[in-house]
């Protein structure tokens, strides 16, 4: 049995360290490093005993790199693609549509709420774009200072994934200490990941279903339906933020069709999410011994302390904290 106290100490520090990265937002660049360090791991398992564990974590390591910045550079691509295509300048004749029929429909005193053509919209977007170029500067500065902590945390993620650790308990007490609470966060992480990535295959189940099944059927085809249902998983493995995006898109394409195809898609997607929201907790539950309810009361609370972070790292933090005590003995 360890020292009480180094035990209490290193919760102590663990706590306060997960405190720092929810209150100055530093989620999602730890969060990344995390997912880099895991992969890297888990990729250089299978292949270590062949290539000893040096050569193995770094060919490891390198294939990781290589996926995430072909993931990035086919998602920016696709991005500029859409900008830059017909879509684009479809969903703008789509939207001038809407604008015409919703005017020949609302009463009178809603009328003047509506610009006249999209023509009043895109000067209306640039009004605000002028009024608002201090703010927006500044939301770009906060975006590239986010990519810089996220490769920083990715290389330190690269480092630790590299570095072979002392098991054998052979350090300093705290250091020890330290060294199980770490070990147990970092095996809650993963069982999250693995849950996530459920999540993320049960929603682009449902999208495919949708894309692919349903609208055809209505006579209905959308563009790039195939590579919606491959963007909806990868955005899927984005816990929060990734639906929020996959929907997005799905919304913006199914637009270009009409405007009726794109409320249903709208409506599809509110309610089945809706659904999701708790299955979603009920499969993280399941991986990390935790109930649905608990993990809805634990992001609940973790909205209400730190927002969408709070949100993000509920899961976590409980699974983890649940699984200190089972340890203990205290539940």
């Amino acid at each position: 049995m360890p020292n009480p106290v180094f035990f209490y100490a290193s919760l102590v520090v663990v706590a306060g360290m997960c405190w720092l990265i929810l209150a100055q937002g530093l989620i999602a660049p730890v969060l990344f490093g995390s997912l880099v360090f895991l992969l890297t791991r888990r990729v250089a398992q299978p292949i270590q005993t062949r290539f000893g564990h040096g050569r193995a974590h770094f060919m490891a390591l390198a294939l990781v790199a290589t996926v995430i910045v072909s993931l990035v550079s086919i998602a920016l691509m696709g991005a500029l693609h859409f900008s830059t295509g017909a879509e684009l300048q479809q969903v703008v004749f789509k939207l001038s549509e809407t604008l015409a029929q919703l005017k020949s429909h609302l009463p009178d005193w809603a009328d003047q709420w509506l610009p006249e053509n999209i023509g009043e919209l895109q000067a209306s977007a640039a009004r605000q774009l002028k009024e608002h170029a201090a703010s927006l500067s500044t939301a770009g500065l906060h975006g590239v200072k986010v990519v810089a902590e996220m490769l920083v945390c990715a290389v330190v993620g690269s480092m630790l994934a590299i570095t072979r650790f002392d098991k054998r308990g052979t350090g300093q007490p705290l250091a020890n200490a330290l060294w199980a609470r770490f070990t147990l966060l970092q095996t809650t992480f993963s069982r999250i990941v693995t849950a996530q990535a459920k999540i993320s295959t049960l929603n682009t189940l449902f999208t495919a279903c949708y894309l692919l099944g349903v609208l055809p059927l209505l006579g209905i085809h959308l563009p790039y339906a195939k590579t919606l249902v491959g963007v909806t998983f990868l955005c899927g493995l984005l816990p929060v933020v990734g639906n929020l995006i996959s929907n997005s898109v799905i919304v913006l394409v199914s637009l270009s069709v009409s405007f009726w195809v794109s409320l249903a898609s709208l409506t599809f997607l509110v309610v089945i999410h809706k659904v999701e929201y708790f299955l979603n907790a009920r499969i993280i539950g399941n991986e990390v011994g935790a109930t649905a309810w608990e993990l809805l009361i634990a992001m609940l609370v973790g909205e209400a302390l730190f927002g969408v972070p709070g949100v993000v790292a509920a899961p976590i933090l409980y699974g983890y904290i649940k699984q200190e005590c089972k340890g203990q003995g205290w539940v």
